[in-house]
């Protein structure tokens, strides 16, 4: 049984650099208030990560439609989609088809506290929520620093991300009706309340992870289906992939 981790990369100009290039004036995901990715260095990146057609992707991802102007926003979001979101969903649909359980979890409760976007000072606007940096949600999955805690809120996301993890290292599923619950760092038990129903092909559940946690069905079928479309080499390849 495996638990297949889907999430956008963080939001920044190119490969998250220590620092900025040269030809990145901020990195940032901004229109208003800050300088945004420049055209020139945006159709460069988007032919870097999409060499065999960068132009059908930039249609698919549009700055100006999707991401309220944002070029780092639609281009982060493609490589995302391309490279990690996608290609997870292949994997856990391998899984499923084996007869083994296979789960899915997309983490959007950010940009805060430990999130690289943050730790960066990089500015999100116009898209100030409902997105997280790759691996942001570990610190929520073990409710460290504490000072990332700060309302009832969170406390209730993070106990019940520890809840389900917990479960699933115990007893190899995350957390269902039935199931004991996990411990939480502060000594607490609980449920979120919200099944994590065991991943199927063809409804594409998922679990949101958000101070609002809910399945979803079909998330990013959209997205992932013109993707593929855009590749058009078989059902395994991705136009992040080609050459």
């Amino acid at each position: 049984a495996t638990v297949w981790a889907e999430l956008p990369s963080a939001c920044v100009c190119g490969s998250l650099p220590t620092t900025p290039p040269t030809n990145c004036s901020k990195v940032s995901s901004d229109d208003d208030g800050g300088d945004p990715l420049g055209p020139v260095v945006y159709a460069a990146d988007m032919a870097t990560s999409f060499p065999a057609n960068s132009s059908v992707i930039e249609q698919l991802y549009a700055p100006s439609t999707r991401f309220g102007g944002s070029r780092n926003g639609a281009l982060v979001q493609a490589t995302g989609d391309c490279t990690v979101v996608c290609p997870n969903y292949d994997l856990a649909s391998m899984i499923s088809a084996t007869g083994s359980p296979s789960f899915m979890y997309f983490f959007s409760y950010g940009p805060v506290c430990q999130d690289e976007a943050v730790l960066r000072n990089v500015s999100t606007a116009p898209i100030t929520h409902g997105w997280a940096s790759h691996a942001a949600e570990l610190y929520w999955s073990f409710g460290t620093p504490s000072s990332c805690i700060t309302n009832a809120s969170e406390h209730a996301l993070t106990t019940a991300m520890q809840n389900y993890w917990g479960s699933f290292a115990r007893v190899g599923r995350p957390y269902m009706s039935g199931l004991p619950m996990a411990t939480s760092h502060d000594g607490g038990s609980g449920s979120s309340g919200v099944e994590w129903k065991q991943y199927d092909a063809n409804a594409r559940n998922t679990l949101i992870l958000d101070l609002d946690i809910r399945m979803e069905q079909g998330w990013k079928a959209k997205d992932c289906g013109a993707l593929k479309a855009a590749a058009g080499s078989g059902p395994e390849t991705w136009p992040c992939l080609l050459s």
